[in-house]
């Protein structure tokens, strides 16, 4: 009796497990589409950030048909490359 009560009770830990695995991964996905809405409006999106050293980040910024490349360090930001839409387009059917 005692060994069937030890291996419900083991079941039961696991089921727990999984289901703290379960809302960690749904509240992560959560947090991060917060963040997605909060770091685009309507027509500016940063689509995507890159930390290369300490306190330097480079940043890629969508806004209206072009994209820019920025250099982000504690001193300013600088415009590394403005993209057009459709030059990125081509280069990716290359």
């Amino acid at each position: 009796m005692n060994i069937v009560f030890e291996i419900i009770k083991m079941i039961f830990y696991i089921i727990v497990f999984i289901g703290i695995l379960y809302a960690a991964r749904y509240s992560s996905q959560f947090i991060a589409d917060k963040n997605k809405k909060m770091y685009s409006s309507g027509n500016l999106k940063l689509l995507e950030r890159i930390p290369v050293g300490k306190d330097k980040d480079l940043a890629l910024i969508e806004f209206e048909n072009h994209r820019y490349i920025l250099g982000i360090t504690n001193s300013g930001v600088n415009v590394i490359d403005k993209l057009l839409k459709e030059d990125i387009k081509s280069y990716d059917n290359k």
